[in-house]
């Protein structure tokens, strides 16, 4: 229905909104926009906005809008994607909605709405929508509730059933409880009639909830037992406390019961005791607290009730005494029980000892008497060393003790005076035991900051306080100064319970010093006497200055003495704690007394340093950067003696000084110093040169200052090199510096020289005789002289340009050439190739064995020799020590010549003649190139031959070495070979019988030669053709050539 008539068509903006099925409740606004709709099915309650629309005709029709639902449980809004959850109960079976207060207006998304009532009278803002409920109308219990106004018939809908009565089952719940111990049966509803059954002694409060079951109607109650009072109780135990204890407040009931069952919070503390001491005798000395009765009262610890009570004992009583107590509750009880039983328990007092007490006698001093720390301090002085002192009634009687010489309150044996106890013996001859002793129980030292300081040595030889009071002492003859002395008094009382078996009183005593004067006893050094004299050799150099010891006295020197060697420059020299063991009496004049060490006198000062204007600036002193005992000098350079010094020792103290002189030798003695020497840093010899002196190889040879000239220069050498037998012996260096080496013939290598100097002046007293920076390695090399192998060819033409190549090693290669600064080089432009002295033509080094010459116009056989050029060593000062400049020659050289003669020599040893081969000028000039025949040796008439014989020397010459049997009687000039032939045997060779080949140094094969003599040879193109009486040519066995037949004509390749 419509706010106002009629009937409102609603059409939904939303599929579905929790809270609207079965809708028949509705709460408006009073703008009549916004409604509150809940429906009996569902559990929630909607609020929907009324939004006016126009439809295509014109109508204006009511759409309503969701704003939002609260419901029981959690609900989902599928169109709008939205949820809430605000658990509002009791929402199903709604029956009637009303806005508080009524006409009020709400709030709904920030925007106010329904504010204004229809008269336009401001309304006010809702506070809360009252929801009734209750359970469905055809479920109500059997009981006076009032029903319910009728639905009408025409809003009844299909299936709907009327109210009816029914007999409903209750269920009791219990929900909370003071007391799960409460009940025996829990509460039950039987017919309308709550059964229950309690538990003795337990009571408190339960709330239920009851349930009728098949409806949602339940109800709230709640069931409260009562407690009975009973009488308080409690339990006690005995107080015990120490004599002297005092004030005392201490627990004696424990366990305390109000009577109540369940009383409330802190109930215990309303409670009180009532306390009554007995009769025996010790309760006189159970006192109230000072200004107040002494009575007991109750407290809680932790919620449990205790009894404590408050009470003094007498000052030096104790004993027992019993006290009755009970416990009153001052409430007024439910059962008229108000007191507790009476129960008894004891308070004792327990003995403890008091300390003893006496007083020193203080007419036994008859110095002041002194304060410290509010008691008196008595004080005596004796001289130290003193004979057995004896203090006659040192100790007395304390005055202010009621019993004389005090125990401690009824602890003293006698309780009448007189009753003096010294030591075990009882004075009052009553034959009881004594109670007490005296004893010296510390000894402090007064220092010198003012104050005292236990004093660890021993003061007394002898300290006693005898049966009479008097104190006997000896001291110790070696202790002096201010002391602090505490003597003790001790009784047999014990200290059980804390108690106190001890007194003590201090005095002062002093000990005048007698002053002990101060000594040394030795030193950190170990020269005391009869040092030995130092192994100096005899000088061998004639003239040279040698060591005059008769400077220095090695006899009796002083105990303490210090030795060092002769210094070459001015160095100050600093013995830290050279004195350590000063002696200055006792351990008390050690601690009292200062000393002092000064230097009196320096018997021989010339040892020590002056300045210019003659002051001994560097004689010794002490006291050197505050340290007694440390010696400082600086000696002269190259000075050596004995110097005696005399030291003063001095202790002062409060009474005095005393003042002890001693000596001290100073010994310098002379110590060798290091030879020095120049060493050459690389030395570089040629192979083969046998023995080598080289003079000032070591130079600026040193022996050391000018008091070592006579001394003598030793020079170890050992070598280490890579070729066995490089060296047949040695080397050696003499004394004056001077090399020797001794190379071996047809050795090379390299190797090192170590060079160990030294001098003959010893080690005595850490001299040193090595020279510094020795031994000393330096690097030697033995170069290889270059070998020629082979020259190719060594015969040839007068001419020049013919190119010969030299075969052979160490033309130029880093071994042969390299030094140890670094000469590396592939080829070496400066290796020179020399026939007979004279440069190639042009000359080609190709690699360290191979070298080509392009020989120079010549005749005759020329020397050919390969010169490298080398280095030089010098020694230390630019001196020229050695060079490796080297040459190897070619012993048969090279043979220039464009003719050759063969034949056979006469007048030989041998029956038959021997071939020769001889070279000549060139025989272009003759006429007749046969004219003179085959036998050059033999006369002739031609003049050609003649002119040819008296050419010079060099153009004519017999080939020496060739060794042939028989004649030749055919040359000719093949391949770079001279080729002969002829009858000439070769000895044990076959191959050079009747044919043999030439190089101008040596006989060749020609393959495997032939079997028979040999008249002609001749060139052939390329090709040589060879004739005579031979059958057979041999092939060359070594390329395993076959041997041909011939007929005495053969051709060769």
């Amino acid at each position: 229905s419509s706010d106002s008539d009629g009937v409102v068509l609603m059409e939904w903006d939303f599929p579905r909104v929790p809270g609207l099925a079965g809708a028949n409740l509705v709460a408006a606004d009073p703008s009549g926009d916004l409604f509150f709709v809940v429906g009996e099915v569902d559990r929630a309650v909607s609020l929907v906005r009324r939004v006016p629309q126009v439809d295509s005709l014109g109508h204006v029709l009511s759409l309503l809008s969701w704003e939002a639902t609260y419901s029981e449980e959690r609900i989902q809004i599928d169109r709008l994607s939205s949820s809430e959850s605000s658990l509002v109960q009791g929402l199903a079976g709604a029956q009637r909605l009303k806005l508080h207060p009524p006409g009020c207006g709400f709030q709904v998304a920030g925007n106010v709405a329904g504010n204004v009532s229809t008269s336009g009278a401001p309304v006010p803002s809702c506070e809360f929508l009252l929801v009734h409920s209750g359970p469905p109308r055809h479920d109500l219990p059997c009981a006076a509730v009032p029903p319910f106004p009728a639905v009408p018939e025409e809003l009844l809908v299909p299936g709907y059933a009327p109210p009816r009565c029914v007999d409903p089952e209750v269920v009791i719940n219990q929900t909370a409880t003071s007391n799960a111990e409460m009940f025996v049966v829990p509460p039950a509803i039987v017919d309308g009639t709550m059964l229950l059954e309690t538990r003795n002694g337990q009571f408190g409060t339960a709330e239920f909830m009851a349930h009728v079951l098949g409806s949602s109607f339940s109800v709230e109650f709640s069931v409260t037992v009562n407690p009975v009072r009973y009488p308080p109780t409690f339990r006690t135990k005995n107080v015990i406390v120490l004599e002297d204890a005092g004030f005392s407040v201490l627990q004696f009931a424990f366990d305390l019961q109000s009577g109540i069952s369940d009383p409330p919070p802190g109930y215990l503390t309303n409670l009180y005791f009532e306390l009554t001491k007995g009769a025996e005798p010790d309760c006189a000395y159970l006192l109230p607290p000072t200004g107040g009765p002494w009575l007991g009262s109750v407290y809680l610890a932790d919620g449990i009730g205790y009894g404590a009570v408050r009470f003094r004992w007498a000052a030096d009583r104790w004993g027992n005494c019993s006290v009755s107590a009970v416990l009153i509750d001052p409430e007024e009880p439910i059962v008229e029980v108000r007191e507790s039983e009476s129960h008894t328990f004891y308070i004792a007092a327990l003995a403890v000892n008091d300390a003893p007490t006496f007083q020193l006698k203080v007419g036994a001093f008859p110095d002041v008497q002194l304060q410290w720390s509010g008691q008196p301090q008595y004080y005596m002085e004796v001289d130290q060393a003193a004979e057995m002192q004896r203090i006659e009634a040192f100790v007395e009687r304390d005055s202010n003790s009621n019993f004389g010489w005090s125990f401690g309150p009824e602890e003293d044996p006698c309780h009448t005076p007189p009753c003096w106890c010294f030591n075990g013996i009882l004075m009052n001859g009553n034959g009881t035991g004594c109670w007490y002793n005296f004893s010296l129980v510390s000894v402090e030292k007064l220092m010198g900051s003012g104050s005292y300081v236990p004093d660890e040595l021993v003061l007394f030889e002898f300290f006693e306080i005898d049966y009479v009071g008097d104190l006997l002492f000896k001291l110790n003859p070696a202790r002096f100064g201010t002391f602090r002395l505490t003597v003790q008094m001790m009784d047999d009382g014990g200290t059980e319970r804390g108690g106190v078996d001890t007194s003590t009183q201090s005095f002062t005593l002093t000990v005048v010093q007698e002053i002990v004067p101060p000594g040394v006893e030795g030193y950190t050094g170990h020269n005391y006497r009869n040092l030995p004299l130092p192994d100096v050799p005899e000088p061998d150099t004639a003239g040279a200055d040698a060591i005059d010891f008769s400077l220095v006295p090695f006899r009796n020197v002083t105990a303490i003495n210090l030795t060092v060697p002769e210094m070459h420059f001015e160095v100050r020299q600093v013995y830290d704690d050279f004195l350590t063991h000063f002696v200055d009496g006792s351990a008390d004049q050690q601690a009292a007394n200062n000393l002092s060490l000064a230097v009196v006198n320096v018997s021989n000062t010339f040892l020590f340093v002056h300045n210019v204007g003659g002051e001994c600036t560097g004689c010794p002193q002490f006291n050197v950067g505050g340290r007694m005992g440390t010696l400082e000098l600086t000696l002269t350079p190259f000075a050596y003696g004995v110097s005696t010094v005399t030291i003063a020792l001095t202790s002062t103290g409060e009474f005095g000084f005393a003042t002890s002189t001693f000596y001290i030798d100073i010994i310098v003695l002379p110590v060798n110093n290091a030879p020095s020497a120049l060493l050459p840093s690389f030395l570089g010899v040629v192979e083969g040169s046998g023995v080598l002196e080289m003079p000032l190889f070591a130079t600026n040879i040193s022996m050391g200052p000018g008091n070592e000239q006579w001394q003598r220069a030793v020079f170890e050498v050992q070598a280490l090199v890579d070729t066995p037998y490089l060296l047949q012996e040695g080397p050696i260096i003499s004394s004056n510096g001077t090399m020797t080496l001794n190379l071996t013939n047809d050795r090379h290598g390299e190797g090192s020289l170590t060079v160990l100097l030294s001098d003959t002046g010893g080690t005595f007293l850490g001299g040193d005789d090595t020279a510094v920076g020795f031994p000393r390695a330096l690097p030697l090399k033995v170069f290889p002289l270059p070998r020629i192998v082979s020259v190719s060819p060594c015969i040839g033409p007068i001419r020049a340009g013919w190119t010969v190549t030299v075969h052979g090693q160490y033309f130029g290669s880093q071994y042969s050439r390299n030094t140890p600064w670094g000469t590396n080089a592939s080829t070496y432009e400066d290796v020179q190739v020399l026939i007979a002295g004279s440069a190639c033509q042009r000359q080609t080094f190709i690699s360290d064995t191979l070298l080509l010459c392009d020989m120079p116009a010549g005749r005759g056989r020329k020397t050919l020799e390969v010169f490298v050029p080398g280095g030089e060593s010098r020694n230390a000062l630019g001196q020229l020590l050695s060079h490796w400049n080297r040459t190897g020659a070619y012993a048969p050289g090279v043979v220039q010549a464009d003719i050759f003669y063969g034949g056979a020599a006469t007048g030989g040893v041998d029956t038959e003649d021997a071939g020769v081969v001889a070279f000549g000028p060139d025989m272009s000039v003759l006429e007749d190139a046969g004219a003179c025949g085959s036998n050059v040796s033999a006369a002739s008439s031609n003049e050609t031959c003649s002119a040819a014989r008296d050419q010079d020397p060099s153009s004519l010459a017999v080939v020496e070495g060739v060794g042939l049997t028989r004649s030749v009687r055919a040359l000719v000039s093949f391949q770079d070979r001279v080729v002969l032939g002829g009858s000439f045997l070769g000895g044990k060779t076959r191959q050079l019988s009747y044919i043999a080949t030439w190089d101008g140094a040596k006989l060749g094969p020609l393959a495997g030669g032939v079997d028979g003599t040999v008249y002609s040879l001749m060139r052939w193109g390329e090709r040589l053709v060879v004739g005579g009486a031979f059958s057979l040519l041999y092939g060359d066995q070594q390329l395993g050539q076959a041997s041909l037949s011939s007929g005495g004509l053969g051709v060769w390749d």
